[in-house]
């Protein structure tokens, strides 16, 4: 309170951009299967359904960390398998992807190395389809801007974008 704080026009514009995206519909969600949920907590269960089935362009999650975010989101990877589509894992670091990966049974790589094969033209058209999930873990430390081109790319390709993470203050 009190404090001066500073921003761009362009950081601004792409923070619209993922507001908007959060409204937006598209065709694809899914259902959860009630076994999915058994043993999850409330919140967990509150999680997957929302990533599943808000047939929106973007979702986001938050959660304290320990919480279970990871678990959960490994159960939502089972349902989005059961409707026939992929979940591709992103997390701001290598060790952060292996992780992620490893906690949802998934492939898992960094934001970077996505965006910068996108961008060079090496991203084929079956390495991302419509109907994918981006699922983005540890998204705080990801930065707006990367989130905005991730956005871009998934919208382009018909594909989803789900983002977790810790509280920021």
């Amino acid at each position: 309170h009190g404090q001066v704080l500073y921003t761009s026009e362009a950081v601004l514009a792409a923070e619209s951009r993922l507001v908007a995206a959060g409204r937006e519909t598209v065709p694809y969600s899914a259902a959860v299967p009630a076994e999915l949920l058994t043993g999850l907590t409330a919140g967990q269960a509150d999680l997957v359904q929302h990533f599943a089935g808000s047939g929106t362009q973007l979702a986001v999650g938050v959660g304290a960390a320990g919480v279970g975010k990871s678990f959960a989101m490994a159960r939502l990877v089972q349902a989005w398998r059961a409707s026939g589509r992929r979940v591709i894992g992103l997390a701001p670091s290598a060790d952060a992807a292996i992780k992620l990966g490893e906690e949802i049974n998934a492939p898992a790589q960094t934001i970077d190395l996505l965006l910068t094969r996108h961008e060079h033209g090496l991203l084929d058209a079956a390495a991302l389809r419509p109907g994918d999930m981006l699922l983005v873990d540890e998204a705080g430390k990801a930065g707006t801007r990367n989130l905005d081109r991730l956005l871009s790319l998934a919208a382009e390709r018909g594909a989803l974008l789900r983002v977790a993470d810790q509280p920021q203050h």
